[in-house]
């Protein structure tokens, strides 16, 4: 008799914690799950919403719901109810309770399988659920799509007596495999636990246990197997608290009498509802959601869920800029037959540069705007695609100088991100001057000038010549008369006239002269042609005035041009060192530059007064005014080498 009120009583006391566990949200459920942030500022989050009997309420509208991002409500896109399925792992934690049998020959695990195999036959077909099997001492199975492998695999597995021992590190297994990535958005995460009593007390373990579960919104619903004799609130605590704070649910199963029914727990979480926004953020960092739901007369608010969301402009790069351009003359068959070249007329006139455009934070998205900064001034802009690509005009750039090149680019989401400054050297040669290309500009202006000039002049001859005969007495008619005297007088020697032998007057030319030498410029040195020998001939000198000479044959490149088809475009240099001795050095050609009959290298050699300088076939005697020893020529013989 005692025995069997010790039975009720045990028996009611677990009635009430299942009721108590049942029923301990008597209210609206609703819960809101980490949102999705891969398609930022596109942001899809899940909704799911249980009444206080954990049925799946499935009526709610979009009018029905209001959601807010950092305290800040947010239009709703898109709200629609979905079907993912659920992420599903059967653990057993069997003990000796599980061997048990009843009159017929049972096990009471032979029943907990027949139960699971059963529920995994009803669902053939379906590949909605995601299923595991977590059992001691063997692998298991995991993220099954099939429901009949979990059947064969509950059917397969046997409890060994000599190891059933129930633990807290099976339900972490379960835990992990739970927690794994599920094959669908949406889908929510279930343990169902089979367990023999725990042997140990374990409050610590269990409430790390409920940590890891709660992560990922993962419910644990617990059957007990074992007598109700054993049964006392020590001993059920754990496993009821585990279920209680996971929002699972705890069931004592003692007899089989007690049938299980797995989809009253499963199908209510197949559902779930899906919405998506358009997040008005442009920071990185933690934000906030929650959301309200008009029910009847209740508004649920769901607990606030945290999400980050790591946002950063995006960053151009030039592909490959070049470190340097030289911008040289047309070739001579592209310019017009005797134009001048202007310095704008050189190539290239335009580079095209290429942009890299990555985005730090992962998130790949459009581009609106592009432009093109130029020593930090903006030159070019690209308002639509392709926004990776410009083209640089170079043709104002006349003269060598070097400039800053960077970009900057702007995302649909308004970030703005710039590239690092790039030096870029622009090379211009120097072309040279000459009489025309200095009067060039001025033509217009000469030929108007001239043409008065002529006609001025043609009238005043015909005045003159009384070819036109004014009606006006004044200074021009006195002027006329007087011309015809003067012609009847005999003309004047100058004062500064010079009588020849031969009695011809010869102006004095000594003080124009003196006044032409002084506008000379300081001549260094000279260059005297020898004619075809090599004594020097009756040919007038080339004057050096500058430290730095270039002889050859290219007009835009060399100061001293000579025109022979040995001599190449950039034949030979001379400069004046310190030391107040030009020096002579060969530009690699292959006529090459001789010394005295010695021929000499890029490297240079020192002239004295007398050297007997040849530059192809051009021979040539270098005199210095302020040298005045001259040097004695030494013939060497000649080399086996004929460059012509």
């Amino acid at each position: 008799m005692i025995g069997m009120l010790r039975r009720i009583f045990w028996v009611l006391v677990l009635y009430l914690l299942f009721t108590i566990s049942v029923n301990a949200q008597n209210a609206v459920n609703a819960t809101l799950y980490p949102p999705e942030t891969d398609a930022f500022p596109t942001i899809g989050a899940y909704l799911d919403v249980h009444d206080a009997q954990g049925e799946f309420i499935h009526n709610i509208q979009i009018s029905d719901i209001r959601f807010f991002e950092d305290d800040h409500p947010v239009e709703i896109n898109e709200f629609k109810k979905i079907r993912p399925g659920v992420q599903v792992v059967v653990a057993l934690n069997p003990g000796r309770s599980f061997l048990i049998r009843n009159s017929k020959g049972l096990s009471r695990y032979d029943i907990i399988a027949n139960t699971l195999t059963n529920w995994a036959l009803s669902r053939s077909g379906s590949n909605l659920d995601d299923l595991s099997l977590i059992v001691p001492d063997s692998p298991g199975r995991t993220h099954l799509s099939d429901p009949l492998e979990l059947a064969q695999a509950t059917s397969a597995y046997i409890v060994n007596q000599a190891t059933a021992n129930p633990n807290l590190d099976l339900i972490s297994a379960a835990i992990d495999v739970a927690n794994d990535p599920t094959p669908r958005m949406g889908m929510e995460r279930v343990i169902l636990l089979f367990s023999s009593l725990l042997e140990e007390n374990q409050p610590m373990g269990i409430q790390d246990l409920v940590t890891r579960a709660a992560r990922n919104h993962t419910r644990i619903f617990v059957w007990l197997v074992g007598d109700p004799e054993s049964f006392n609130e020590k001993n059920t605590a754990l496993l009821s608290s585990l279920a209680n704070q996971t929002g699972g649910a705890f069931i004592a199963y003692s007899t089989d009498d007690m049938a299980i029914n797995l989809e009253d727990y499963l199908e209510p979480l197949r559902n779930i509802y899906y919405l998506e926004y358009e997040s008005p953020t442009r920071e990185a960092g933690t934000h906030q959601l929650f959301t309200q739901i008009q029910i009847g007369d209740a508004l649920i608010k769901t607990p606030l869920q945290n999400f980050e969301i790591k946002i950063n402009p995006p960053q151009p790069t030039f592909i490959m800029p070049p470190p340097s351009i030289s911008r040289q003359a047309p070739p001579v068959d592209q310019r017009p037959p005797g134009s001048e070249i202007s310095p704008k007329d050189y190539l290239p006139k335009e580079i095209p540069l290429q942009l890299l455009v990555e985005f730090p934070d992962g998130r790949d998205r459009p581009l609106v705007r592009s432009s093109l900064y130029i020593d930090r001034v903006i030159v070019a802009e690209n308002q639509k695609p392709p926004f990776d690509q410009f083209t640089w005009d170079i043709s104002k750039y006349t003269q060598s100088s070097q400039h800053l090149i960077q970009v900057e680019v702007e995302d649909t989401l308004g970030l703005v991100g710039s590239s690092i400054e790039t030096p870029i050297d622009i090379f211009v040669p120097t072309p040279q001057v000459t009489f025309m290309s200095k009067i060039a500009p001025h033509l217009p202006t000469i030929a108007g000038l001239l043409a008065v000039g002529a006609g001025l002049l043609l009238v005043f001859v015909l005045l003159v010549n009384g070819k036109i005969r004014p009606k006006s007495h004044g200074w021009l008619k006195g002027f006329i008369k007087s011309k015809g005297k003067k012609q009847n007088k005999s003309a004047l020697p100058p004062i500064n006239d010079i009588t020849n032998p031969a009695g011809v007057h010869l102006p004095d030319w000594t003080n124009i002269f003196q006044k032409q030498t002084q506008m000379l410029p300081n001549v260094l040195a000279y260059l005297t042609p020898t004619g075809n020998g090599d004594e020097p001939q009756d040919l007038a000198p080339l004057p050096i005035d500058q430290d730095s000479v270039i002889v050859g044959r290219d007009i835009l490149q060399a100061n001293l041009v000579l025109d022979d088809p040995t001599v190449e475009p950039v034949h030979a240099r001379l400069t004046r060192h310190a030391d107040n001795y030009f020096y002579i050095a060969d530009q690699g050609t292959l006529s090459g530059t001789w010394v005295n009959y010695t021929p000499i290298s890029t490297e240079g050699t020192r002239l004295e007064h007398g050297d007997l300088v040849h530059i192809g076939s051009v021979t040539f005697h270098f005199s210095q005014p302020d040298q005045s020893s001259h040097k004695k020529i030494i013939i060497q013989e000649a080399c086996e080498y004929d460059p012509f």
